[in-house]
């Protein structure tokens, strides 16, 4: 199963690097220089077709594709004599044409990937789509200090179990609602009316967030879900020991359960061995188990409580057309901020970058349990997944490096200001350059995405 979750991931990555290569080919043409062989996948050709002077091909491997531009002949004729000037060039030449022209060649790789991605995200945001609903029941992070250390306290006025109806005056639905608000109206000097429903009575009461380390108000709340099964994975633990869709869990290793953090502290205090206590169909069974054990010693639940879920609308196109815009704005800077943070220290190298491997998997996991719950939400999850991936992928291959579409655009912003080409030698030196840094990235991403995956 893993192999067919990697295979749907690179065919997915290879149609974004497909759009990379089409902006490439189309501003190209655009441009006067001519495309000797634009290909779908890397290796021997499977099917090619010459059209004008390019050569159309599905190669062998679905991994990428690429857009062999003309004047390949005419850096290695500038080389063999001497490398000091290009001399004469054939026409439709990547270097007969004027930086200007190459910059904008080079910039239409990303900007056709963030063209895509936007459309995508606006398709994305038009799909009428279920989303879980769990009740708007809160429990304070406070009455739980070993699993919220940092926690806000609570003298906000929020209490165990309160159902919450309305915040700041806006009604309130599920507790996905409440969670949205909180974010957004966090105020660390106001105060927030909240009504809502406490031991059977209508209460009103006022909270003020606290900053946290950065300022940031927390409310010190979460969701209080109820301890019913709704999922268990067949081959785990708690599969094999009999725990069942619908049973609701009533003891742990004998303490009483009133929400899923009781179940999460109390294995965590005692990893080794869990009794649980359930109620099935009105009689009380008895399920035991060893919980699983992850590589750094977490305890895995390898089960899920129940919850309700709701039928979202979609957005109109123009709406959706605004919401992909912000969205994929947003991620550009998301991005750029993983990699400053890399470059400060503040990141590890393996957590900003996911190589083919480890993104192919994910793309074909998410992909396949999207088309398990319905067709709609296994669209949406490509959507969604390769608007992603196409916004990596414009912002990585911007990034100033030779052999990437940032070094080729910065040779040319330096070829703009100097009025003149750079030497046939010295672009050579760079794309040598480029070619060892990518290289020394390749490993490493090669690596990380490895020791991820097995």
């Amino acid at each position: 199963m893993q192999f067919i979750h990697i295979l749907i991931g690179l065919v997915g990555i290879s149609f974004i690097i497909f759009v990379h290569e089409g902006g490439h080919y189309l501003a190209a043409r655009a441009a006067g220089i001519g495309v000797e062989v634009f290909s779908f996948g890397m290796g021997p050709a499977l099917w090619k077709r010459k059209r004008g002077e390019t050569e159309f091909r599905i190669s062998l491997f679905p991994v990428g594709g690429y857009c062999r531009m003309k004047g390949a002949d005419d850096l290695s004729r500038a080389l063999d004599a001497g490398g000091e000037s290009y001399g004469e060039l054939e026409k439709g030449s990547l270097f007969a044409v004027s930086a200007w022209k190459r910059l904008a060649v080079y910039l239409a790789g990303p900007l056709a990937n963030i063209i895509f991605a936007i459309l995508a995200y606006a398709f994305f945001f038009m799909f009428t789509y279920q989303t879980v609903s769990d009740p708007a029941r809160v429990i304070t992070t406070a009455s739980y200090p070993d699993i919220f250390p940092a926690s806000a306290s609570v003298r906000s006025g929020f209490r165990d179990g309160d159902l919450i109806t309305a915040f700041d005056g806006t009604p309130v639905s599920d507790w996905q609602e409440l969670y949205a608000m909180l974010q957004s109206e966090n105020d660390p000097e106001k105060f927030y009316k909240v009504e809502g429903v406490r031991n059977g009575e209508a209460v009103t009461f006022y909270v003020r967030p606290e900053a946290d380390e950065t300022g940031t108000g927390r409310f010190g709340v979460t969701a209080f879900v109820e301890p019913v099964v709704g999922n268990v994975k067949t081959l785990s633990p708690e599969g094999v020991a009999g725990l069942s869709v619908d049973d609701r869990i009533l003891s742990v290793n004998g303490t009483e359960i009133t929400n899923m953090l009781d179940i999460v502290r109390i294995v965590r205090a005692n990893p080794r061995s869990v009794e649980m206590t359930v109620e099935r169909g009105g009689q009380e069974l008895q399920i035991n188990f060893v919980p699983e054990i992850d590589g750094d010693g977490t305890t895995l639940l390898n089960f899920s409580l129940k919850s309700e879920v709701k039928d979202v609308p979609g957005l109109s196109f123009s709406a959706s057309l605004a919401k992909s815009v912000s969205e994929s704005l947003n991620l550009v800077r998301m991005t750029l901020g993983g990699i400053a943070s890399l470059i400060r220290g503040e990141a590890r190298f393996s957590e900003t970058f996911s190589g083919p491997l480890r993104a192919s998997q994910l793309i074909g996991e998410i992909t396949t349990t999207g088309l398990s719950v319905s067709f709609a939400s296994g669209v949406r999850a490509v959507l969604y997944l390769l608007s992603n991936v196409s916004i990596s992928l414009a912002v990585a291959n911007l990034l100033p490096v030779p052999a990437l579409d940032g070094g080729q655009i910065a040779v040319s912003l330096v070829e703009i200001i100097m009025r003149r080409k750079i030497r046939p030698k010295t672009y050579r030196n760079l794309q040598y350059v480029g070619l060892a840094v990518m290289a020394v990235l390749f490993v490493l991403i090669f690596l990380g995405d490895t020791m991820r995956l097995f």
